[in-house]
């Protein structure tokens, strides 16, 4: 049981209700006892997660957690290829299996975002994939990242106080990931034989999911309603099976089966009212549900069986995966990271007594196209063909515009200045 709540709460280390970050210098030496003060800011731990760029473009990192962090050593959240940021992990950050509630665990989460059109002196950044609401720094506006995007999830000191990782592409891949653990025991203790103990390549090295997607799973960056036109289009993710019928929002769960979105969200998001339930056969189990060890359970689809060895490395932990044809395979996502959680019950979690973890975003590099990051543009420099000026003034606000691009005080002189030029018809 302990495993299978484990497994459980990794699935889980997603959006949470996340608790303010109090300076020290604002808290009170002496705080009177009455009224009761919220507790003080997180006392640091001995352990720390480095951030590595492997990718051949600058990335913007990215963590969500109980509370707000920020880079060591005066780094910001950008990383230029070949160097790496480092993360303290709070002390309340530590033992969030104690604070799960359904499918929302405060429980850290560390990503990349590519293609990002920012400002850091404004805050913003509006990126293609891994996005957090246009906030540069997403520990701060305690937002996660914009699915699909590839997750890297982290339980520290849970369960039997070891820690617990993997690599998520639950909703999706955008770049490959990996994560290597610092020093540790050689095997498990009491456990010599566990083959999920303190594992790395969870993605193969050099490989790049994006690059073999089928077509029905590919997100573009011109398939984005950010997307401008004048930029050149790229492949910036590949849906999962679950993440495709949960793009760009997943369905109430008062859907109908009638709908074919609402229908395969229901199967291969683990949704159907059944799992979970005992039963006899698979009969009793609905929306593609298996029974398995005398409860319905939901399970992983191959679209080539059977799956080798190399890339399926946890076979025996879930019911027998069903085939489907109209599905990418969870076996396609795991010939390029074949330790990767890829649906909601996948057990390829991992555990580890080490205090320090890096977290590799393209692993051995890349051949295919990341979108560069770019200085966000001067509503004045878009193209007037493609964007005309009136629009472009109400797209481009400071903070949740369509087309990101200067600031609503920096335009509104750039376009008195248009209207001088050219007056145009009155309005």
């Amino acid at each position: 049981m302990k495993v299978i709540y484990l497994l459980g709460l990794l699935i889980s280390l997603s959006v949470g209700a996340f608790v303010e970050f109090y300076d020290k210098e604002e808290w009170p030496p002496h705080p009177p006892p009455h009224p009761p003060h919220p507790p003080g800011p997180p006392t640091p731990t001995n352990y720390y997660i480095y951030l590595s760029n492997q990718c051949p473009v600058t990335l913007f990192f990215a963590t969500s957690g109980p509370s707000n962090v920020e880079p060591m050593y005066g780094a910001t959240w950008q990383a230029e290829p070949g160097t790496n940021i480092t993360i303290n992990i709070p002390s309340n950050w530590l033992h969030t299996d104690s604070q799960h509630h359904h499918r929302s665990l405060v429980g850290p989460r560390f990503w990349a975002r590519t293609g990002c059109k920012y400002d850091i002196s404004l805050g913003k950044a509006q990126c293609e994939t891994g996005d957090c609401g246009n906030h540069y720094d997403c520990s701060k506006a305690n937002l996660a990242g914009k699915a699909p995007t590839t997750i890297a999830e982290f339980c520290f000191e849970c369960g039997d106080e070891y820690t617990y990782y993997d690599i998520s592409l639950v909703d999706g891949y955008s770049i490959s990931a990996d994560v290597v653990p610092g020093p540790h025991s050689a095997t498990r203790p009491g456990d010599p034989n566990d083959q999920f103990w303190c594992r790395s390549e969870l993605c193969n090295p050099a490989t790049d999911l994006r690059t073999n997607c089928p077509l029905d799973f590919l997100l573009t960056n011109k398939d984005l309603p950010t997307h401008n036109p004048a930029d050149p289009v790229n492949k910036i993710a590949c849906f999962s099976n679950c993440g495709k019928f949960e793009y760009p929002i997943a369905p109430f769960a008062s859907c109908s089966d009638s709908d074919p979105i609402c229908a395969n969200w229901r199967q291969y998001c683990c949704q159907a009212s059944t799992y979970g339930t005992t039963c006899i056969s698979d009969s009793n189990c609905t929306d593609g549900g298996a029974c398995w060890n005398g409860t319905c359970q939901c399970k992983a689809y191959f679209a080539k069986p059977p799956c080798p060895d190399t890339v399926c490395t946890n076979p025996v932990a879930q019911p027998d995966p069903g085939d489907c044809s109209n599905c990418i395979g969870d076996d396609t996502l795991h010939y390029v990271c074949p330790r990767a959680y890829t649906w909601p019950n996948d057990p390829q979690t991992y555990s580890c007594d080490a205090k320090e973890y890096t977290i590799v975003f393209c692993p051995g590099g890349t051949t295919e196209p990341v979108t560069p990051q770019l200085m966000i543009p001067t509503c004045a420099s878009l193209d007037p063909l493609l964007f005309d000026y009136p629009t472009a003034q109400t797209d481009c606000s400071e903070s949740h515009g369509k087309y990101l691009c200067a600031a609503v005080s920096t335009w509104d002189v750039l376009f008195q200045e248009k209207r001088v030029e050219d007056p145009g018809p009155s309005r």
